[in-house]
């Protein structure tokens, strides 16, 4: 049996998985032009086996990691969620995007680990409502 004759046979109960958080918003954590320049420096430096096990340590620690395409696939989206209940940031997700999968976990691991230090900044931020 292959991938497409599954999804004929698969069906839905109808109910959902209950959510382990309630989503409280998204990290904001721009990169500066110097940033990126760095972010992609290091990143050639670094093989993909180091990504996925810094992924891993985020995973054991009680962080949910999820990918996702956008602009009709030309970019992907790393999301790092923190949900750990005990911790301040409890609901939030940092992001990280790039053109491949392995490259947005760097940017997003990168924001994690050295811009914000492993502690996100949650403060809400007044979005301008014009210009």
């Amino acid at each position: 049996m292959g991938m497409n004759d599954r999804k004929d046979t698969k069906r839905s109960s109808g109910k959902r998985k209950p959510k382990s958080f309630d989503f409280q918003g998204y990290v904001d954590v721009p990169l500066s032009k110097q940033q990126t320049e760095t972010v992609s420096s290091e990143y050639e430096l670094t093989e993909s086996t180091e990504t996925y096990t810094a992924l891993c340590a985020l995973v054991s620690d009680g962080f949910e990691i999820k990918f996702k395409q956008m602009d009709g696939g030309s970019t992907i989206a790393c999301q790092l969620l923190d949900a750990r209940p005990d911790s301040g940031s409890f609901g939030w997700i940092l992001t990280g995007f790039a053109s491949d999968a392995d490259k947005a976990a760097f940017v997003a691991l990168y924001k994690h680990h050295v811009i914000c230090e492993g502690v996100w900044d949650t403060t809400p931020r007044q979005k301008a409502m014009w210009g």
